[in-house]
């Protein structure tokens, strides 16, 4: 007979003695009887150890600032993406920009043959 898995968060939840009896119970004997779910189990507990080892760790100080500029970096990035792809706007943008161009390059041209 197959078993509905058990979700990730109710192992979490059993592993840590959140659950009520009743359910803890029930998951007691479906681990003890489903070798895969007994397995899950396991992985999800060296998770939950995982964690709590390291919830004393801090982040290095520049870490913050670094992610701060790459965070400012990536929404230039967006809202020039954005600009760039905005209908019609952007054809007018470089359209006016190479007019803007040209009229260096001939400005630079004649004030270079004076």
């Amino acid at each position: 007979m197959g078993h509905l898995p058990v979700p990730t968060d109710q192992l979490e939840a059993w592993i840590e003695g959140r659950l009520p009896e009743e359910e803890s119970s029930r998951i007691k004997q479906r681990v003890s009887t489903d070798p895969q779910l007994d397995g899950h189990l396991q992985d999800v507990a060296d998770a939950v150890r995982l964690v709590r080892s390291l919830s004393g760790e801090k982040a290095p100080p520049e870490l913050l600032a670094h992610v701060k500029t790459r965070v400012r970096a990536r929404r230039f990035r967006q809202r020039l993406r954005d600009l760039l792809n905005a209908p019609r706007l952007h054809q007018s943008s470089l359209e006016t920009a190479a007019m803007v161009g040209m009229l260096l390059m001939a400005f630079a041209l004649l004030v270079s043959s004076l």
